[in-house]
């Protein structure tokens, strides 16, 4: 395929010699349709990250304090938080 592409877009260059311009210009050509599943696939990808950032802080911030162990808050039963962490 890319070589009868070469061929049939001709050009000025020497015999044997394909410039490299015309192997840019294909590279580009052939790959266009890599960019629709490129941009897809990101658009996924984002979308997932997205989801689980949401489920994520939803999850967290649906503990009750005591649960999320916080540096410098008072456990449930009214100790300092921070002398624990220090203490272990």
């Amino acid at each position: 395929m890319a070589s009868k592409l070469l061929e049939d877009t001709g050009g000025t260059d020497l015999d044997g010699f394909i410039s490299p311009d015309r192997i840019a210009m294909l590279f580009w050509k052939i790959s266009e349709p890599c960019h629709r599943i490129a941009e897809e696939n990101i658009e996924h990808a984002n979308t997932l990250c997205k989801r689980y950032f949401m489920e994520v802080t939803r999850h967290i911030f649906a503990k009750p304090d005591s649960d999320r162990k916080l540096y410098g808050g008072k456990l449930s039963d009214g100790s300092d938080n921070a002398e624990k962490v220090a203490s272990d």
